[in-house]
């Protein structure tokens, strides 16, 4: 998000555990997505499953950003619809 794997250290210093932290569960939820496309246009994952997952994980998003201090989360989701609006009718 606002933040690259080469500003980790840094952070520590500081003291920035929570900022850390964010970005690491951002970090997370983007592998996961990666992951389960890729196994998804593997053939390993029918689309129905595939759309299903996705729809979890946006609804994990949602109910946990709604939590104080997990903004970040639905600032993840704001970017996800960004760039499946890219993607244009198909996303």
């Amino acid at each position: 998000m606002d933040v690259a794997g080469s500003q980790v250290p840094e952070m520590w210093l500081n003291g920035e555990t929570r900022r850390i932290v964010q970005y690491n569960e951002c970090d997370a939820v983007t592998t996961y997505l990666l992951w389960l496309r890729t196994v998804h246009f593997a053939g390993f994952l029918g689309t129905a499953a595939f759309l299903s997952e996705q729809q979890m994980m946006r609804t994990l998003l949602t109910q946990r950003g709604a939590t104080p201090g997990n903004e970040h989360l639905l600032a993840y989701l704001e970017k996800w619809d960004a760039l499946r609006a890219l993607r244009g009718p198909a996303g």
